[in-house]
């Protein structure tokens, strides 16, 4: 990963080496500068799941999900939220 552009490169199983050039074969893939990570995994047959920077946001919002599949706000304003949670009586935010 180079900002957002995932490179492949040949790879040689019986020699577990690299050979040739990395070559850019997917763009704007959603990534951490901060982290160092990419939003994508690879499963075991060669699936490639990933997110794309197209539908992050700078912002997100907290919402209630109800057994119905139906959500509703619980704040009035989108913000930045790292590990949200509720108090241990589900009433307030601790």
């Amino acid at each position: 990963m180079n900002r957002g552009t995932l490179f492949a490169v040949p790879f040689d199983l019986e020699k577990l080496e690299t050979s040739g050039s990395p070559l850019p074969v997917l763009q704007q893939v959603s990534y951490s500068p901060m982290y160092g990570s990419a939003k994508l995994s690879f499963s075991r047959n060669g699936t490639l799941v990933y997110r794309s920077r197209d539908i992050d946001a700078p912002h997100g919002a907290i919402q209630w999900l109800d057994a119905d599949g139906k959500t509703q706000p619980l704040l009035d304003k989108p913000g930045i939220f790292v590990n949200p949670r509720l108090s241990p009586d589900g009433e307030r935010w601790p």
